[in-house]
């Protein structure tokens, strides 16, 4: 396994650059004249992916869960932290605004469980909003193949693939392509 909790400093100074500018482009267009959110990020590290949207989103509310608390305690201070994991979220049924995962569904040991629990404390008009790396290109297969080599679980997706999982678990997508990296941005169907 990965020695999260040991690489908490490390993810801190690093982990914006994995974020290319288009992805912050298309968060600040998804969440463009929106205020006041109640926004989970799940796996969410040191706050990277977070980040980005705290200086787009005024006067939101962030919860951070992630199993590793060595890298929560490097994450912002505006941010309420949980030691979880996304098959089991301690938040109260239809509460979120806007749900957050960033490199994280690769982690998760149960993807489907994680989705209905993302479903259940989505608000009926909240957003979710999905950063990974597609393992059908060159680095991304690398990634999955030093991940796996590490014991990690390795559910990579490619975008098609992870579009039509989170489709069967109710919910519409829109998927984003940023050559080894992409995005899926998701709301639950009406």
């Amino acid at each position: 396994m990965i020695p999260f909790n040991s690489l908490g400093f490390i993810f801190s100074k690093v982990a914006h650059n994995i974020y290319p500018e288009e992805i912050k482009s298309e968060l600040s267009q998804t969440l463009k004249n929106k205020s006041s959110l109640n926004i989970v990020d799940i796996g969410a590290g040191t706050g990277a992916l977070s980040d980005f949207v705290y200086n787009i989103v005024l006067d939101s509310k962030f919860v951070f869960i992630d199993p590793a608390f060595g890298m929560l305690k490097y994450a912002p201070d505006y941010s309420f932290k949980v030691v979880g994991v996304a098959e089991e979220l301690p938040i109260k049924d239809k509460s979120v605004d806007l749900v957050l995962i960033g490199e994280a569904v690769h982690h998760f040991r149960d993807v489907n469980k994680s989705l209905s629990e993302v479903k259940r404390v989505l608000k009926k008009d909240g957003i979710l909003f999905i950063f990974d790396f597609d393992v059908s290109k060159f680095k991304g297969k690398m990634i999955y193949f030093f991940e796996k080599l590490l014991g990690e679980p390795g559910n990579f997706f490619t975008p098609s693939d992870l579009s039509k999982l989170l489709q069967n678990n109710g919910f519409e997508t829109k998927i984003n392509k940023y050559g080894y990296k992409f995005t899926i941005t998701s709301k639950l169907k009406l």
